[in-house]
């Protein structure tokens, strides 16, 4: 069960609200995906998991993919919706706790962005995203490591002292190790392509890929298998 308490808000495209962090990591999000495709996202059929108020999901389609976005806040996905009729996006999005009402076998690339550490059976959500893959299709994720440093920087400095995110946002033990991760995606025939770090620059305002370093956040890309 997924709690979307921190998620029911109107401020999801105020840059300078609740969410300015994934404003700041959006335009990583998709470099990094676009560097795991080879290319970029013309013509690819896009699942966003978890879409929120739509902030990947228009960033994906703008970038010329067919996107369908999902999430389980009620109200983050009128907030979407609303905005994507604001800019002219074309994406459908869904409000639903499951991606199963969704066609099997049937995208490219599903991302599931800083949306794990939100549920408490992300291995079950790990395979119901697996059987919406097309064969060879690309399942594209972002967490949080859970190490002292991730409690110490996302849930004391981000939720508590500076306030930042909403607080209770985040729960420690919901944060997710990278191995733990990876055997999640081998259990359900995902191969693993990369694992890769990020880092917030508090003083730019933006987030870089740290290669091996993951203290708090990291990408992970795995493929289904193509027969």
């Amino acid at each position: 069960m997924l709690n979307t308490v921190a998620f029911e808000r109107d401020d999801w495209w105020d840059k300078n609200g609740a969410f300015r962090l994934l404003h700041d990591v959006n335009p990583l999000r998709l470099q990094w995906l676009q560097g795991q495709l080879k290319s970029d996202l013309r013509g690819k059929r896009l699942l966003d998991v978890g879409c929120g108020g739509g902030i990947f999901a228009e960033a994906a389609a703008t970038a010329g993919a067919t996107v369908c976005g999902l999430d389980a806040a009620s109200h983050a996905i009128t907030v979407a919706r609303r905005h994507a009729e604001q800019t002219g996006a074309t994406i459908d999005y869904y409000h639903g706790e499951s991606v199963t009402e969704l066609p099997a076998g049937e995208f490219d690339i599903i991302t599931c962005f800083e949306m794990l550490e939100h549920v408490d059976e992300p291995q079950a959500v790990i395979s119901e995203i697996t059987q919406r893959l097309a064969p060879g299709g690309i399942a594209a994720f972002s967490t949080i490591n859970r190490t002292l440093r991730a409690w110490s920087l996302m849930i004391v400095a981000l939720e508590q002292v500076l306030k930042i995110i909403p607080h209770r946002t985040h729960d420690y033990a919901h944060f997710i190790q990278p191995a733990e991760l990876a055997r999640w995606c081998r259990y359900n025939n995902l191969a693993v392509r990369d694992v890769c770090g990020m880092e917030y620059s508090f003083f730019g305002h933006f987030y870089r890929l740290t290669a091996e370093r993951m203290p708090v956040n990291y990408f992970l890309c795995a493929q289904r298998e193509t027969a």
